[in-house]
């Protein structure tokens, strides 16, 4: 916007909110509050203030579609980032480790215990669960309620010989809407008539539902407005420095990674080429790194 415009008016629920003659004339947290109608700190960040705890997935040396040798761990409490341009094969790698797809090579391990590859229930079952940044195809089920995608890993625990428990059913639903100030009107809407925002945070609440000690996000603003992408920010930050839940980050936005991230692991080409932390993390450091321009001058120079 302010790089190509010359005005700028803002919409907010199908009205006019807001409109400068000269684009020059406002900033941005002018634009956010016109779209939100808050005033918000988009200066704030949301990295875990805690010490990171005990290791709880290593990462050894993983070959895969799109990406080999890759080699990380996640602590327990922290906001491990992976930044990368897009095809960079972040995804892949996570996919990997989750047992969506085959690795080719390597090892993860759990607390120390090898996990079992290429099963995705072994890593539910352990705790480690992906939320994948294909939302409405790969991660909500669009026909069903609210009630029925925040319940649907938890049918063992509130049916009794097939028959679900509608009490502790609408419970859980209820309870998942109430934490995460989920905007519905009822349990029983369909989840494909929330918005991104609201859609993602039934999808934290579920997981949230199952116990989870890794929880991996994949784009998990994409497509989501300013104001919820704030509240989900919160949310990770909690997740990891209230709950002690590792979290790891694949981000394509910059800001987004520098706001929440202890540390942050680059990727260039399946590759990975970087780790920041502390005074490191920076935008200079990271981009040169996703750009390949370190790994060119390494090997020029040797």
């Amino acid at each position: 916007m302010f790089s190509l415009g010359d005005n700028i008016s803002v919409l907010r629920n199908g009205q006019l909110a807001g409109h400068s003659p000269k684009i020059s004339d406002v900033d941005t947290s002018w634009v956010i509050q016109k779209m939100t109608g808050e005033d918000i700190d988009i200066t704030k960040t949301y990295r875990p203030n805690n010490p990171p705890g005990e290791v709880l997935l290593d990462v050894k040396n993983l070959s895969g579609k799109g990406f080999k040798n890759i080699s990380f761990s996640v602590k327990k409490g922290e906001i491990l980032g992976f930044a990368g341009l897009v095809g960079a094969g972040r995804s892949e790698i996570m996919q990997t480790v989750f047992g969506f797809l085959p690795e080719k090579s390597g090892e993860v391990y759990f607390r120390g215990n090898k996990q079992k590859m290429r099963d995705t229930t072994v890593s539910i079952k352990n705790g480690v669960i992906y939320l994948t940044e294909e939302r409405k195809t790969h991660g909500i089920f669009p026909q069903l309620s609210v009630r029925e995608n925040t319940n649907v890993l938890q049918k063992d625990k509130i049916s009794t010989l097939g028959i679900v428990n509608s009490r502790a059913d609408v419970r859980i639903a209820k309870k998942v809407i109430e934490e995460y100030n989920v905007k519905t009107s009822s349990c029983d809407t369909k989840i494909i008539n929330l918005s991104g925002g609201n859609q993602q945070k039934v999808l934290i609440g579920r997981t949230m539902e199952a116990t989870p000690q890794v929880i991996i996000f994949d784009e998990p603003t994409k497509g989501i407005d300013v104001k919820t992408k704030e509240e989900i920010y919160a949310m990770m930050q909690n997740l990891a420095e209230e709950k002690g839940i590792g979290v790891i980050l694949i981000s394509s936005e910059m800001e987004e990674l520098l706001k929440c991230s202890n540390r942050i692991v680059s990727i260039y080409h399946g590759e990975k080429v970087g780790e920041f932390e502390g005074e490191q993390l920076n935008n200079t450091n990271i981009l040169r790194s996703i750009l390949g321009i370190d790994k060119v001058e390494k090997e020029e120079t040797t």
